[in-house]
């Protein structure tokens, strides 16, 4: 492996420096995802809020102004009639723009389904209000006080009715949108945990790499000096790595190897005085 010929502080520092940037980038991961998943959360969150907020007040304005047209039908006092009309006028151009812009805002078939039925029921209790409205023009102020028991206040309670179902949708969808914000934001977290576990496991693999690519050639170089100091000379050492821990295995082989030299140069030295002395005359020889 290459990473044999690595110097033994190249490996460490390249294992630290691994730990902070892996640390750092999983960190900048997670809160970036963290930080994209709130800014969404954020802006649902608040489209939810604001259109269920909206249609609450649609409710408010509507069942109001539906209240001023009875009162304007059934009232037998022109002044009264043409006041509550007055008003009536300038809360219909508010109903009016804030069903355009919840309108506007409704994606869900759910809530355009109901919209329609919202129309549908405006529609008729319109309709109705006209009829009324004319009866009582007409001056034919009992028969419009029937309509308006008769016709119209049903066709105004459907016309709540079907606001009050929209205005309950808006608030399930915000509820929903909340518990699916909470659950998107455990599992970023769950996610990054796992991502970070797996790092950690990456990198606990590459220590055992590491501290087996160090343990092992110090291991074979204590074992080959504990032999030299026995006065095992014949251990021989090949290795080819290129850090500290192969340049000391190959001194320690190259010092048996000069070490069994000298030893050899000695013995035959040995030998040869010893030959010599063995050729001399018996009277000429000298102990050794």
């Amino acid at each position: 492996m290459r990473i044999n010929h690595w110097s033994v502080g190249r490996k460490l520092w390249g294992l630290v420096l691994l730990l902070v940037v892996g640390m750092v980038l999983a960190m900048e991961l997670l809160l970036t995802q963290l930080q994209s998943l709130n800014d969404e959360a954020t802006q649902a969150s608040q489209l939810t809020q604001e259109r269920a907020q909206l249609a609450t007040q649609w409710h408010g304005m509507v069942a109001l102004d539906a209240e001023r047209a009875v009162i304007q039908i059934s009232t037998f006092d022109d002044t009264l009639a043409k006041r509550v009309e007055r008003d009536s006028e300038g809360s219909t151009k508010s109903i009016n723009a804030l069903q355009q812009q919840v309108t506007s805002m409704v994606s869900s078939s759910e809530g355009k389904e109901l919209l329609e039925k919202i129309g549908v029921t405006r529609t008729q209790a319109l309709n109705v209000i006209k009829e009324a409205e004319t009866l009582r023009v007409q001056g034919d102020e009992l028969a419009a006080s029937a309509l308006v028991d008769s016709k119209l206040r049903p066709a105004i309670k459907n016309y709540l009715d079907e606001l009050a179902s929209f205005v309950t949708l808006q608030n399930q969808l915000r509820d929903a949108m909340q518990q699916e914000v909470e659950q998107r934001y455990q599992t970023a977290l769950w996610l990054g945990r796992g991502g970070f576990a797996v790092f950690v496991a990456f990198v606990l693999w590459l220590s055992w790499l590491l501290v087996r690519s160090i343990t092992q050639p110090l291991a074979r170089a204590v074992g080959l000096a504990d032999a030299i100091a026995a006065g095992d000379l014949t251990q021989d050492v090949h290795d080819e790595r290129g850090d500290e821990l192969g340049r000391l295995l190959r001194s320690l082989s190259a010092m048996g190897g000069k070490l069994r030299q000298v030893v050899s140069e000695v013995r035959s030295g040995v030998e040869s005085v010893t030959f010599l002395q063995e050729r001399r005359p018996s009277f000429l020889r000298m102990p050794l």
